[in-house]
């Protein structure tokens, strides 16, 4: 039996290392003594355990020394060394010498506490873009408190001993890229402690928390040593990646059968996985916190949980799993670990439904049931958006938490916790722990955001009266209550505080499995979605930004029973003078907010003054619920398919947008010589989409992360397109905006093209905080325009003429592609539409307007269930899965599909 194996995990990680390092450094050795990133200038050093290492050359001599405290230590046979220095006094400023046979200086070190914070995206959101972030920048001079960001450069397969990074002292001019949550987490302990601070942020947007633990942690759960292996087994193989995909897609399916039968609510339909760094489990882990382990720092500051929501049950388990795997890493001992729960994302819910996010925010509790964690309550912080722009009250909270747990302070720092209940009659009593001497309403009314469900499973709307440390729920129309829930929503209405002002966590009663058939939201009609959009409903968000954006207000048009929401900011007219009109196209999902709202909230340059204009911003109308209609999407292709090729009739959000904008050029003092139009991510494509079909309308264009039909590219030459992207996206999405370059190019055009490497989707950023862009964009003017609404006609697309030997053309009255490796072999008329005979299909890829259409059967048909008329899906199995596109590119082939 090989011993090795019986070490525990991260003795044989330490182990397989140091043998790996020995063998490739053989007798050369390091030469000088190293030190990693993490121990530079401008560092803060953890007075009660102040840890140093490096490498020199095997059996070195070495000599640290910190301000008139030294120790030596001699360099071991693989060249590293490790040194624990004796406790140091909080608040000097030193020099750390460390000396072999060359000598390192380290400046400008701070004796301190050290505070890791780690995560996704809104651990990562910077200072600058939060709102009042010109005054909140201003007002960071902390030169006792020092920031270190830890670079993304990818993950890894095995632990490294260093990262990438910078120590900066606190200030105006450092400030801005910072964690916004870590720094108010950071100013509000420094203000009580008055002890110097080190912060290090240690997160990536978007990553999953199966990416910060180790592989063999991980294995220890059944459910992630499946999924573990298959993600690293297919992340770097394309034909690998290609069948794991179809594997859970298969799952997936079975899934949704096994719900059918049993009357319950599906499964979500897994996002294609895709070889980004982030995903790979364990990478994070090996890139990011295996170089800092073993440093000394007082505790850690959690903020992720929204790329896990789908799978909150397993949540649960991991999340207790990592923070056992740090601190047994780190060896020292129950270091502080306090959780941010997920805010309120989306729009306020006044009905029972069911949520993802609560669920997470449940099994983001479940860290409570370790030693010296805490979990910070923020579910009335939020304002919709996926990134508050206000993380301030969080900083408070997860502070008093660190307060009360790293530092012993007797202070109120806990929230509202459910604590059991007891049915009484028709109604339901919830106690409740943490109350700090009592529970209360915030608003002094009764409360709200509970709900109450029978026998039948089905939640309705509650009352709810407080009764010390109680509450009674109950609901008239139920004699035989079951079960309670609160705050169970992506956006709750929350009111239930405690003394000490701190909200009480959602939570339920039950157990019961997500089945949406009980609830309200499920079945909500046209009337209801009406009143959810009311002006008064949705405009409370903008009641925070600027005073003189106030007049940006929420309207609702209909149509045929449809609703499209928009806002529509106007400026202050003068008589006899027309003003520039915008029109600001929102990406999808959350996306869509950022995007909606990232006009508005400019600080860089003062944009209405400058540039008094018209703005329109058209929201494509999601369902009481969660998730998108499928049918109120704003282009007529999947999310980044390649081939863009519209229909000659929009969709009717597309429409009701051409059709809004030509009335308020129509009835409002609008200059037709300067109509702009830009847009992010699906925005993105529906601004192509727009110019594409109103190519007479607008004086220029800025599509970001998106691309158009390359079939159109003729008609957009006289229009000047600034188009912008970040590499990231390892989807066609970046290939489309290079191919519409290209083309608009080729055809006498003259593009500006911005690619922001390595940011992705974060490119609107980079692109509307940028005053060039806007001053580029509100110089353009067209010299010919009609005063009149342009005239909105089918799109006549150009014919299609087989270009190789090997392009073998199919067509009818409906479309034209080419196929470049699979060969057609014919096509037969059936009843219900056209069978498409393909040879050598079973691994071939044919991406049409919606997507990828696996063809596993060699047999296509007409299908008009799947997203629209005119599609084609395989006769066994749809995987309308656009992810896979990229592939296309890769190996060479050139897919386009036309109307």
């Amino acid at each position: 039996m090989n011993t090795f194996l019986l070490l525990p995990g991260k003795f044989f990680r330490f182990f397989l290392l140091s043998l790996i390092l020995s063998i490739s450094l053989g007798s050369r050795g390091w030469a000088n003594v190293q030190l990693p990133q993490i121990f530079s200038d401008n560092m803060v050093l953890q007075h009660d355990a102040p840890v140093i290492w490096g490498k020199a050359d095997p059996g070195e001599k070495i000599k640290i020394s910190v301000g008139e405290k030294s120790v030596r230590i001699t360099a071991g046979t693989d060249g590293k060394w490790r040194v624990k220095l004796p406790v140091l006094k909080t608040g000097e400023l030193v020099e750390v010498v460390v000396k072999g046979k060359n000598k390192i200086l380290i400046k400008n070190v701070l004796i301190g506490d050290v505070w890791i914070g780690a995560g996704q995206s809104n651990m990562v959101w910077p200072l600058k873009s939060m709102e009042n972030a010109d005054a909140e920048m201003a007002a960071a001079n902390f030169p006792k408190i020092r920031l270190f960001t830890v670079k993304n450069v990818g993950s890894a397969y095995t632990p490294q001993d260093d990262l990438k990074g910078q120590w900066v002292e606190c200030s105006p001019q450092t400030v801005s890229d910072f964690s916004a949550a870590l720094y108010f987490f950071g100013i509000n302990l420094y203000n009580k402690l008055k002890c110097p601070l080190g912060l290090i942020v240690d997160a990536w947007s978007g990553s999953r928390i199966q990416s910060w633990m180790p592989l063999d942690v991980l294995r220890t759960d059944p459910q992630t040593r499946q999924e573990s292996d298959d993600r690293l087994e297919t992340l770097d193989n394309p034909e690998n990646l290609r069948k794991y995909n179809e594997r859970q897609l298969a799952d997936w399916q079975s899934k949704c059968a096994e719900a059918k039968e049993k009357d319950i609510a599906a499964p979500g339909k897994p996002a294609p996985t895709t070889p980004l760094y982030r995903d790979r489990p364990g990478g994070l882990y090996n890139s990011m916190i295996a170089p800092l382990v073993g440093l000394g720092m007082k505790g850690v500051l959690w903020y992720q949980g929204e790329f896990n929501a789908s799978d909150a049950d397993q949540y649960a388990r991991l999340l207790p799993m990592m923070i056992n795997d740090w601190r047994q890493e780190w060896e020292s001992g129950d270091f502080p670990f306090i959780v941010v729960q997920l805010h309120n994302v989306n729009q306020p819910s006044t009905y029972p439904t069911e949520s993802l996010w609560a669920r997470l925010r449940e099994a983001q509790l479940k860290a409570l049931d370790l030693k010296n964690t805490a979990v910070t309550i923020t579910i009335d912080t939020g304002d919709g958006e996926l990134h508050p722009k206000t993380k301030r009250k969080l900083g408070e909270r997860a502070a008093a938490s660190a307060l009360k747990l790293a530092y012993g302070m007797d202070i109120p720092a806990d929230a509202p916790l459910y604590d059991g209940y007891k049915i009484e009659e028709n109604k339901i009593r919830i106690f409740f722990k943490n109350t700090a001497g009592g529970l209360e309403s915030k608003d002094g009314k009764p409360i709200v955001g509970f709900t109450i469900a029978g026998s039948n499973y089905k939640f309705v709307n509650a009352q709810a009266v407080i009764d010390g440390n109680s509450v009674v729920v109950w609901n008239n129309q139920i004699s035989v209550p079951v079960a309670v829930r609160y705050a169970w929503a992506q956006f709750p209405i929350v009111t239930l505080y405690n003394k000490a002002g701190l909200p009480a966590s959602s939570f339920r009663t039950d157990h019961w499995p997500m089945n949406v058939k009980n609830f309200n939201g499920d079945t909500i009609k046209k009337s209801v979605i009406k009143k959810l959009l009311h002006p008064d409903y949705t405009s409370s968000p903008m009641k925070d930004v600027e005073k003189i954006y106030t007049s940006f207000e929420f309207k609702v048009s209909e149509k045929d029973e449809q609703v499209l929401p928009y806002r529509f900011h106007q400026p202050k007219v003068e008589p006899g003078k027309k003003y520039p009109l915008v029109l600001l196209m929102h990406g999808a999902g959350e996306r869509g907010f950022d995007n909606r709202l990232q006009l508005l909230r400019l600080k860089s340059l003062p944009f209405w003054e400058k540039n008094p204009c018209f703005v329109i911003a058209p929201q494509c109308p999601q369902k009481p619920a969660d998730g998108t209609d499928g049918e109120s999407v704003w282009v007529l292709t999947s999310f980044g398919a390649p081939s863009h090729s519209m229909k000659d009739k929009p969709t009717w959000p597309m429409q009701m947008t051409m059709d809004l904008l030509n009335k308020i050029i129509a009835e409002y003092p609008v200059d037709p010589t300067r109509v702009y139009v830009t847009g992010l991510s699906m925005g993105g494509f529906a601004t192509w989409e727009l110019i594409q079909r109103m190519p007479d309308k607008f004086a220029a264009a800025i599509p970001v992360c998106g691309g158009g039909d390359t079939a159109l590219a003729k008609k957009l030459v006289n229009i000047p397109l600034w188009i912008f992207h970040g590499d990231e996206d390892k989807t066609v999405m970046t290939q489309r905006s290079r191919d519409m370059v290209k083309c608009i190019t080729n055809a006498g055009g003259h593009p500006k093209y911005t690619e922001y490497p390595g940011v992705g989707h974060d490119a609107w950023g980079r692109t509307y905080n940028n005053p060039d862009v806007w001053d580029w964009l509100f110089t353009q003017k067209k010299k010919d325009v009609s005063r009149a609404p342009s005239v909105i006609k089918p799109i006549a697309h150009a014919q299609y003429t087989p270009q190789r030997k090997d392009d073998v053309a199919w067509e009818n009255d409906r479309m034209a592609f080419r196929l470049y490796g699979p060969v057609l072999e014919k096509t037969e008329p059936t009843g219900s539409g056209i069978d498409v005979w393909v040879k050598s299909c079973d691994t071939s890829e044919l991406t049409m307007g919606i997507g990828i259409a696996k063809l596993k059967g060699g047999q296509l048909y007409q299908n008009k269930k799947n997203r629209g008329d005119g599609l084609l899906a395989t006769g066994e199995s749809q995987t309308w899965n656009h992810w896979l596109c990229g592939t296309c590119f890769s190996e060479g082939y050139d897919w386009i599909c036309r109307r």
